[in-house]
C-alpha cells in the first residue's frame, strides 16, 4: 500500500523476484549527492538505505561500470559496492518511485 492505494498483491518472494535488473549497494563520500547523481541516469533507481545507497539497474545495457564512471566524473568516489539479493524494501521503494514518475509525467 502507498497513499491508501494497493500497489501489488502477491507473496513477498514474488514481489522481490519481480524487480527488474540487478540490485546493488554502494557507499560514497557523500551519499546524498551520489543518490541525486545516480537518479539522473536513465534506467537506474536509487534510494538511501541507512548509510548506503541501494540502486537497481532497471534497463538492459545499464551496467554498474556506467554508474561508477558517472560518479567518478562527478567527483564522487565509491568507498564500497556489492551486489545484493533484492529485499522487500528495495521492491517497495522501486514501486513507489515508478508510481511517482508515472504521475509526474
Amino acid at each position: 500500500m502507498h497513499q491508501g492505494r494497493l500497489m501489488v498483491c502477491a507473496t513477498p518472494g514474488s514481489i522481490r523476484s519481480s524487480l527488474p535488473g540487478e540490485v546493488w549497494q554502494i557507499g560514497c563520500d557523500n551519499n546524498r549527492l551520489a543518490e541525486k547523481q545516480i537518479r539522473s541516469i536513465q534506467g537506474v533507481t536509487a534510494h538511501l538505505v541507512g548509510n548506503t545507497i541501494h540502486l537497481i539497474l532497471t534497463e538492459p545495457g545499464i551496467s554498474m561500470d556506467r554508474v561508477v564512471n558517472d560518479l567518478d566524473e562527478a567527483g564522487l568516489g565509491i568507498l564500497e559496492r556489492k551486489r545484493l539479493v533484492p529485499s522487500l524494501e528495495d521492491a517497495f521503494l522501486h514501486l513507489i518511485q515508478k508510481e511517482v514518475e508515472k504521475t509526474a509525467s
